[in-house]
């Protein structure tokens, strides 16, 4: 009985096509070139009402020493990239914070910019978790069993 129901539910779990269908379309923001307009390309931003969670990585403190003059390097910026994580009902965005840090005062520090290391992508250029891009396989592999 409950494998019945299950097969009724299933068809319906990923339903866009009417989900998205009264939907207004969307315009496409238009980027100006001389002799018309382009369409901007690239990955869409990731919407700002689903909630993001900062996983900050920092360099160590003997990365951050000049090696010249015992100084600490300052801190100049932070590179930030958002991936998807879809945890079921519930769907959140990583973002790692990647810190860089610059060359101290000091006259003989010619050490170039410096960058903490994140963490490695599964698949590269993906904006979806590792956690994320394991699950529909195991929604696959509970719903045919």
């Amino acid at each position: 009985m409950a494998r019945e129901i299950r097969k009724l539910e299933a068809p319906w779990l990923f339903n866009e096509a009417e989900t998205y269908a009264k939907e207004a379309p969307k315009t496409e923001e238009k980027v100006s070139v001389k002799a018309h307009e382009r369409v901007k390309r690239g990955p869409k931003p990731i919407p700002k009402d689903i909630p993001r969670v900062d996983i900050v990585s920092e360099c160590s403190l003997e990365e951050r020493t000049c090696p010249h003059c015992g100084a600490l390097r300052p801190e100049i910026g932070e590179e930030v990239r958002e991936e998807l994580e879809v945890i079921p009902a519930k769907v959140i965005v990583n973002r790692y914070i990647m810190k860089k840090y610059g060359p101290c005062e000091c006259k003989d520090c010619q050490s170039p910019v410096i960058q903490a290391s994140g963490p490695v992508k599964f698949i590269p250029g993906s904006r979806f978790s590792p956690r994320s891009l394991w699950m529909p396989s195991l929604f696959i592999a509970w719903s045919t069993s």
